[in-house]
Order: structure tokens, then sequence, then C-alpha cells
């Protein structure tokens, strides 16, 4: 008899409904998270206010815990209130900016989350863990790198 492999049921689970609008004063982040956000923060500000947020929250759909989308939550958090000194693009610094609104969401503070059913919340822990480190296993392709820079060159990173 064939052993079903662990991560068959994960594979098989089925489609995600699109992300919904939630606003962030109703997510939950994690308690224990420990990523250490704050250096982030001001690029991704800046990130946020030149390209929108195209990236999606994910949250547990059972504990209603925030996995996916701290560091975007808390940056969404200062362009709104403050709380950070950011410097913008052009040297000037944010001010903040009550009534600043997403693309599409339905008003400020809104950001889009997607709900997902993890196993349990020990493995929507691991995802968060994993989310956050797998991008550190990747290397640059410096000749790629450098043309890709050369075509954005009149773009600032954020």
């Amino acid at each position: 008899m064939a052993r079903t492999p662990k991560h068959a049921a994960a594979a098989a689970a089925p489609v995600e409904a699109p992300a919904a609008w939630k606003h962030i004063d109703a997510l939950t982040p994690w308690a224990d998270n420990p990523r250490k956000n704050d250096p982030a923060t001001p690029a991704l500000v800046r990130s946020i206010l030149r390209f929108g947020f195209p990236t999606v929250c994910t949250e547990d759909a059972a504990t209603g815990m925030l996995v996916v989308g701290h560091t975007r939550t808390k940056a969404q958090r200062v362009i709104l209130h403050g709380g950070m000194r950011v410097t913008l693009d052009d040297g000037t610094p944010l001010k903040p900016n009550k009534l600043f609104t997403l693309p599409g969401a339905p008003g400020p503070g809104f950001v889009p989350v997607r709900r997902h059913a993890f196993a349990s919340p020990a493995e929507a822990k691991a995802y968060a863990l994993a989310d956050n480190r797998l991008g550190e296993l990747s290397e640059w392709d410096d000749a790629k790198l450098d043309r890709s820079e050369e075509h954005t060159s009149e773009l600032q990173s954020p």
C-alpha cells in the first residue's frame, strides 16, 4: 500500500478566495513574531507610496492571527499616523496622512488580506517563518541585476 506524502493534503487544498479589504486595526499581529521590522519600515513606506500594496497580507482563518504582512501593516500605520522618521525619495520628511487610501480600498487604513486555513496555529507560525526566511536563500545574478538597474536608473529605489 502506497503511503501518502505528508504534503499531499496541502497540495490538494482548494483554491483560496481572493483577498478582501480589512482595516489594519482589525488585524491581530503575531505577538511572538521574531522579526524586527523597524529597520525595513521606512523603505516599505516609500515602496507603498510609489508602487501601492500589490502583495496581500495573510491571516490564519482559524485564529485571526496575522501570519504575513507585519511590516507592510506597520508601514501603513506610519503613513497614516507617523510615529517613525521616514525620509521620502525627494529628501523631504514624511508627513502623516490620515486620509491615505490604497487604490481600490474602501477607505483609509484598509489593506488586502487573504484568509488561509492552516492545519494548526503551529503551521501558521512555521509558514510565517518560512515566508521571511526563504528569500534569504536566493542569490543575485549580478549581470542581470546590472542590466535591470540600467533600465530603471531613472527611478529611485524604494
